[in-house]
């Protein structure tokens, strides 16, 4: 299995060769979360309520839905340490998910809706960067950039489906 694996790698460069310029960008794109699941979990962001804060100084004045911001308030807000070890978590996930390239379109899905949570947290000198990230993220998802430089291209090969 391991050798078939390597062959369909070593194909993915002959056939889906022009997604070359994509795995780039989603390689980095995983690096990125990479370093930024790294910097929540060895800085404050687990220690310090800094999550609770973000939510209480910018989520009442966001375009975030009333129940959605009920929800950041009211729990969130209260389980705050929860919370902070769950996005340090998902971050990573992701984070390798697209250095590997694999299961891209899911952790890419997943990413977006990370991202849009953070649009409705942040300050608005971060909703660039949170819009530009849940673009970028549904892009990569469509393309299904994980078939390029990626595992998921064997599995494509295998068993077509939504998921490679």
């Amino acid at each position: 299995m391991i050798h078939t694996m390597i062959v369909s790698f070593l194909e993915s460069f002959k056939y889906i060769g022009h997604f070359y310029p994509i795995a780039f960008l989603r390689v980095y794109l995983g690096y990125f979360y990479l370093e930024q699941a790294s910097f929540h979990y060895n800085g404050d962001f687990s220690i310090q309520p800094q999550l609770s804060e973000m939510i209480n100084q910018w989520a009442p004045s966001s375009g975030a839905p009333g129940w959605y911001q009920d929800f950041l308030i009211q729990i969130v807000a209260e389980q705050w340490q929860f919370f902070s070890s769950a996005i340090s978590v998902t971050e990573f996930l992701i984070g390798l998910s697209l250095v590997l390239g694999y299961l891209v379109r899911p952790f890419t899905v997943l990413a977006a809706f990370v991202a849009m949570h953070f649009l409705w947290i942040s300050s608005p000198d971060q909703s660039l960067l949170y819009k530009t990230l849940i673009a970028v993220n549904l892009s990569l998802c469509w393309l299904g950039a994980g078939r390029c430089f990626g595992i998921d291209y064997y599995f494509y090969k295998k068993m077509r489906g939504w998921l490679w």
